[in-house]
């Protein structure tokens, strides 16, 4: 929720098993640009978050104008290594790379 509206300070947000919560007071504080990646991983049987909370993020991002890769996955309210595999490939893309020495 926080990254959203700093676009120039986060290159992409994560959202794992998360919640976006008061979603029409953070509509206003969206930047005009929403080009910023997001990836968004849920568990189908999380019982802490519902998949519903994360279709409902989704959407939320979706109608204001974001794409967010969004994945449910077999699992409960953890992070698993088929998100890992997906998530780190993400990263990959989304980060710039470290520069020699660094």
């Amino acid at each position: 929720r926080c990254g959203l509206g700093r676009a120039d300070s986060f290159a992409g947000l994560v959202a794992l098993s998360a919640t976006l919560p008061e979603q029409e007071t953070l509509a206003e504080r969206l930047p005009a640009e929403r080009n910023q990646p997001i990836f968004i991983a849920h568990g189908r049987h999380d019982q802490m978050v519902t998949e519903d909370t994360a279709h409902s993020a989704k959407s939320f991002l979706e109608g204001n104008g974001y794409s967010p890769e969004f994945h449910i996955y077999e699992m409960a309210h953890e992070i698993s290594g088929d998100v890992l595999n997906d998530l780190v490939p993400w990263l990959t893309g989304v980060l710039p790379p470290l520069e020699p020495g660094a």
